[in-house]
């Protein structure tokens, strides 16, 4: 096998390979990266969920075992039977003390998750009656539940059941007669099945992952886990630090066992208790790393057999070049005449006849270099038709361009159109629940509602300055002479109306005249001016100046203000669009202005810059021609200082 053949093809073959695997790689890497990123925000979105719906259950739970024991205080036949028990000698054999008992166990029946029901002594904290007898006469006079529960109901902190030694939540209520004087103190102990039959269904709905919780001092409280080996007291972790310090978000960290979780983490007020709901990172993201995987290979294996047919298709093309090569040799060595197969009918059957047609050139002599130079004659008069009908093509596709610019500004126009609709329709009826709804309506869906008018007013805002934007490269300069300092003076007038310029303190300096587009140079002067409002609100004593001054031969002009200011290691995301340097609730606006501006100073052949210092203010300039351009003299205007 000729070796020119065999090396072309296998450098084919590879070459095709590399790039299609790079190819390939790229793609898989770009589209791990997008769905890991979408599947880690639905997981933290469902990871707060869950969290927020197992807050809200358990609080609902511990509310009810609360407002159980509370009714039970609350019972006049409770402080009826309870003061004539302790009338009697001693306490317990009367009839009543029978029936309080009775009462008692009544209760405990008719609510399971309270473990045992106990009364208790006002003054010595001694257990008079309970349902668990082994517990009466013993006292509880320093225990948190008895303490607060003699004046209002409590709740003390998780602690082990005496007769089960199981995580409790005991919770009390003083008992009263009818003239208000402290008869006794009833108190619960609430087992924390309740507890744990929410935290479970949780876990479940999370699949493989879980849900647990701990109290303030790092123990776990699930019946399952308080007290058992491999649960240590005193566990940290960064989401279990978080929560006992009453912090509540979601993030990724180490669990308790070294894995590496994403979990949402809340801290339940009313109970000193923290609850999280966590699920382990590989499953969370097996998905995207099968489906990366499975992209992998079929690409890896595409690009196998693609090569392998690239070296196939490239040996077949190598076969005649080699022949080709052959003929040339011998035609180098003199040997004029040398004819070469025609293979093909493509690019290279092309070339082996061109390489037949020069060999019999050659032998022809001077009569071949003849007519070869009237072919070439013929060739450049196809050249020129060529060149003329490729003009033609240009001119014919320059027409289409433009009109798919018309239409792409009608389409824009349109959804822009139709955008603005079901936004009015969304302002119109929530204006409309808001007002017939007023008498009902609580607090927050009020609030609801407003966001979403706000946002909905600033979308329609920002569709309008899209529009612009859009609209501004295609939209014809009509440069007329025009005084900038009229202009500031008309968009201080303007802005002056709103509230939150009316402290401002101008300085309008005269300024040369120019030649500008005189809508566009007013939208320029009214986003600057606009901007220096808004960033110097919170001034003290707030004061915008607007002027212009010579600098390396041409005229600058400038806006300057002594308000928040930024930071200038962020200054080349200034006019990029929606560029923000400053958060939207801090600072209203849809991050378009400052690139309309950019573009309209470009147009006119200037060129735009800010300098500023945070705290200190900003100042933008900006020229509206290059260095060569005529200086133009200023404008008599006097100079205007306004508050």
């Amino acid at each position: 096998m000729n070796p020119f053949r065999s090396r072309l093809a296998l450098r084919l073959g590879g070459h095709f390979v590399l790039l299609f695997t790079a190819g390939v790689t790229a793609v898989s890497v770009l589209a791990y990266g997008e769905a890991r990123s979408a599947l880690d925000r639905s997981i933290r979105d469902r990871l707060t969920l869950s969290a927020d719906v197992t807050k809200d259950q358990l609080s609902q739970w511990a509310a009810s075992q609360q407002r159980d024991v509370s009714m039970l205080a609350s019972l006049p036949e409770t402080s009826r039977l309870l003061a004539r028990a302790r009338s009697a000698a001693p306490p317990g054999d009367t009839i009543a003390g029978a029936a309080l008992s009775d009462l008692l166990h009544v209760v405990r029946a008719a609510k399971p998750d309270l473990q045992e029901l106990l009364i208790l002594a006002p003054g010595s904290g001694r257990i008079l009656f309970s349902t668990e007898p082994r517990q009466v006469g013993e006292y509880r006079l320093r225990d948190r539940f008895f303490v607060e529960g003699r004046t209002a109901p409590s709740r003390g902190p998780v602690s082990p059941s005496p007769t089960t030694l199981e995580p409790t939540l005991t919770y009390s209520a003083p008992i009263r007669d009818s003239t208000g004087e402290l008869l006794g103190v009833v108190a619960g102990r609430a087992d924390l099945t309740g507890f744990d039959a929410i935290v479970n269904q949780r876990s479940r709905e999370l699949g493989s992952g879980e849900t647990y919780l701990v109290d303030r001092f790092h123990v776990f409280i699930s019946v399952d886990r308080f007290g058992r080996e491999g649960y240590p007291r005193g566990v940290h972790t960064e989401g279990i630090d978080a929560a006992v310090e009453q912090t509540e978000g979601v993030g990724a960290y180490l669990n308790y066992d070294g894995v590496p979780v994403i979990g949402a983490y809340r801290w339940l007020p009313g109970l000193d208790i923290a609850l999280l709901v966590e699920v382990s990172e590989d499953e969370a993201y097996a998905p995207v790393q099968r489906i990366a995987l499975e992209i992998a290979l079929v690409g890896l294996i595409v690009a196998l057999l693609l090569g392998a047919g690239t070296v196939f298709l490239a040996r077949r093309v190598a076969r005649p070049i080699a022949n080709i090569t052959d003929a040339a040799s011998e035609l180098r060595s003199g040997k004029l005449g040398v004819q070469t197969a025609v293979a093909t009918k493509d690019e290279v059957g092309t070339l082996a006849r061109t390489f037949n047609e020069m060999s019999s050139r050659l032998l022809a002599g001077r009569t071949e270099l003849a007519r070869q130079m009237d072919r070439r004659a013929n060739a450049e008069s196809e050249l020129r038709a060529l060149n003329a009908e490729l003009e033609q093509r240009v001119a014919y596709r320059t027409l289409e361009l433009e009109a798919a610019n018309e239409e792409l500004e009608s389409f824009a126009y349109s959804v822009s159109h139709d955008l603005r609709a079901p936004l009015r329709a969304i302002n119109g009826f929530t204006e409309l629940a808001i007002e017939s709804q007023s008498a009902t309506i609580d607090a927050n869906s009020e609030h609801y509602l407003s966001l979403v008018r706000k946002n909905a007013t600033e979308m329609g805002e920002l569709i309008d300055d899209l529009l612009a934007f859009s609209r501004l490269s295609r939209q014809q300069l009509d440069r007329i002479p025009l005084e900038p300092g009229a202009l500031a003076e008309e968009v201080r007038e303007e802005l002056s109306r709103e509230p939150e310029a009316s402290d401002v303190k101008w300085t309008i300096s005269p300024m040369p005249s120019c030649e500008a587009d005189p809508a566009l140079m007013k939208q320029v002067f009214t986003n600057l001016m606009a901007n220096a409002v808004k960033f110097s609100r919170h001034a003290s004593d707030p004061v915008i100046e607007v002027g212009s001054e010579r600098l390396d031969g041409q005229d600058v002009y400038y806006v300057r203000d002594n308000g928040v200011g930024f930071d200038m290691a962020y200054q080349h995301r200034l006019f990029g669009v929606f560029q923000r340097l400053h958060r939207a609730e801090e600072y209203e606006g849809t991050g378009v202005g400052l690139a309309l501006v950019h573009r309209i100073v470009t147009r006119h052949g200037g060129r735009i810059w800010a300098e500023s210092t945070p705290g200190h203010g900003a100042t933008f300039r900006f020229t509206l021609s290059g260095p060569e351009a005529e200086p133009r003299p200023p404008a008599s205007a006097p100079s205007s200082e306004r508050a």
